[in-house]
């Protein structure tokens, strides 16, 4: 019998922040929430430029043209009382016909989180979750839940790391033991990410057990899918949304097609497939170098949105 524990779930060497970067929070309320200090949170700030002084000149237009909406004939004066903000500074803001925008070289994290977004196939894996949560999740800056964190390498870029974040062997200090997730009672999250190891190898050097991530055997995949999808489905409250990254791939020169698999399970399972999207590896793409490397080596992979009904 396969338990979870079975695989070896070992993660690239890249090092990822733990922050937990939310444009709406004070500089204090992230490094408090993320467990690390201020400087550290500007840090993360400048070395992604992240315009933030663009994300908060948007939060105040939207707050200035949320109130007109409200109250089209109310007076300037009277909305800058309301939104306790300087009259000089809801007259400059309702003046204006677009947002503001960032400087450049830099981005807004509000504006790539509200982009209409919709990508079929991308280079990008940020592009995709950030289209996901803006056509299936209400615009919403982040998902709930990842069972699979690892290093957090799906929120280096645009996504922050959800709030709550677990792994079968956690290498940060704020991710927690998967037996935790197990143990959660039904129905807690709106949006779940699972993304699993999707190749079959038995590492033979120390190098390959820390570098790459793998099953043992096929029937240790197939159950540990079968299992992980069917914890996301406990977990979702009605109408959530799994985020499920897989990929196909040759064994002993025989295609599996673990997508479809994946499919026919979370089905069985009570999902409804919601859409599909592709990611091309292009670093894959480029390190495969031998015919026989082209035949066994995934140089894409699905993200598959499935729901909760």
């Amino acid at each position: 019998m396969c338990h979870l524990t079975d695989y070896p779930y070992l993660c690239n060497e890249m090092k990822l922040s733990s922050i937990k970067y939310d444009p709406y929070k004070t500089l204090e309320q992230i490094a408090i929430d993320s467990g690390v200090t201020v400087e550290a949170v500007r840090r993360y700030i400048r070395t992604r430029h992240i315009d933030r002084k663009c994300d908060e000149e948007i939060i105040k237009y939207h707050k200035v043209k949320d109130e007109i909406k409200k109250a089209p004939y109310a007076p300037i004066p009277q909305i800058a009382k309301t939104l306790s903000m300087a009259i000089g500074t809801v007259r400059k803001y309702a003046e204006m016909k677009r947002p503001p925008r960032p400087t450049l070289g830099k981005f807004s994290m509000i504006e790539q989180t509200q982009k209409t977004l919709y990508v079929a196939v991308s280079e990008s894996q940020s592009s995709i979750l950030r289209a996901i949560l803006t056509t299936y999740l209400n615009k919403a800056l982040t998902y709930d839940c990842d069972l699979t964190y690892g290093k957090g390498g799906f929120y280096s870029d645009c996504v922050p790391s959800p709030q709550y974040i677990y792994d079968i062997n956690p290498q940060l200090m704020n991710v927690h033991p998967l037996d935790e997730a197990i143990n959660l009672p039904n129905e807690c999250f709106k949006s779940v990410v699972i993304d699993l190891p999707c190749s079959i190898i038995k590492p033979t050097t120390r190098r390959k057990r820390q570098t790459f991530a793998s099953f043992d055997c096929a029937e240790n995949l197939y159950a540990v899918y079968r299992r992980m999808i069917a914890l996301a489905f406990r977990l979702l409250k009605q109408n959530g949304i799994l985020v499920f990254k897989t990929s196909d791939f040759s064994l002993d020169h025989q295609p599996l097609w673990i997508s479809d698999w994946s499919i026919t399970v979370a089905l069985q399972i009570g999902f409804t497939l919601a859409d599909k999207y592709i990611y091309i590896d292009r670093s894959a793409i480029n390190a495969v170098t031998s015919s026989c490397r082209r035949t066994t080596t995934p140089t894409h992979a699905y993200f598959l949105v499935l729901k909760k009904n």
